[in-house]
């Protein structure tokens, strides 16, 4: 009888080494596709102001290869100070930017419409985690959210910007 107890025991104990661990991997798993997640679509779908697919939420997408033009134009874009918030923290992101356009009429645009660009992109960082912002891949997805941000035409009858590539000149989180 003794030795059933026993053998009971150390299956149980195996048993629930065994679920534990599963537990651990899936959670894991889990947490690293919500930060590192990569979204492969279609770069000629439609997107709404802030650079996303229309009826899609905001996801993490590679960092698109930087077109070189052979004289670029770069545009520093004043530093952006926001509120990071997640379920038991609260950070704050200083973060500055300079767009590199592959022609003058592309700043010329950007600058009549500098407010609404800083707008779109202060409601993209506002959407930030700050896990997700610490990680080079989270940084990355979001260089390439704010190069579709600031490709977006600011009207219907204007042509999309020439934003070869989003630098990330400053960067503090805290």
């Amino acid at each position: 009888m003794a030795s059933k107890k026993k053998t009971f025991r150390i299956l149980a104990t195996l048993l629930g080494g065994v679920v534990f661990a599963a537990a651990g991997a899936g959670g894991y798993w889990l947490y690293a596709n919500r930060i590192v997640g990569v979204s492969h679509a279609n770069a000629s779908a439609p997107t709404d102001m802030l650079g996303n697919k229309r009826g899609e939420e905001s996801k993490s997408v590679s960092t698109p290869p930087a077109r070189i033009s052979p004289d670029p134009i770069y545009m520093p874009l004043d530093p952006f100070t926001v509120t990071l918030r997640d379920e038991y923290s609260s950070n704050v992101l200083y973060v500055g930017f300079t767009l590199r356009l592959d022609d003058l009429a592309s700043r010329q645009r950007i600058e009549k419409h500098l407010p609404e660009l800083r707008s779109r992109i202060l409601l993209e960082l506002t959407n930030q985690s700050p896990e997700l912002i610490r990680s080079k891949a989270g940084r990355e997805a979001l260089l390439a959210k704010i190069a579709n941000i600031g490709a977006s035409p600011f009207s219907m009858e204007q042509q999309p910007q020439m934003v070869a590539n989003v630098l990330l000149t400053q960067f503090v989180v805290q």
